[in-house]
């Protein structure tokens, strides 16, 4: 399963952090992952709410 929360200025990561360990278990471990995401020139693909990326760790 996989759950996504998208973070902005208003979300520093602790708060999200936080909220994520009072509803969920706390985590049994920590994987930092770079993902990079592409898109046309003009951002069609963003513009059709698709996603073309790459994950490593």
């Amino acid at each position: 399963m996989e759950i996504k929360i998208k973070l902005d200025s208003k979300s520093p990561f602790e708060q999200v952090f936080e909220f994520c360990c009072k509803i969920f278990d706390p985590p049994t471990s920590h994987v930092l992952q770079l993902d990079q995401y592409y898109d046309t020139a003009d951002g069609q693909l963003g513009k059709q709410d698709l996603v073309a990326r790459t994950s490593g760790s």
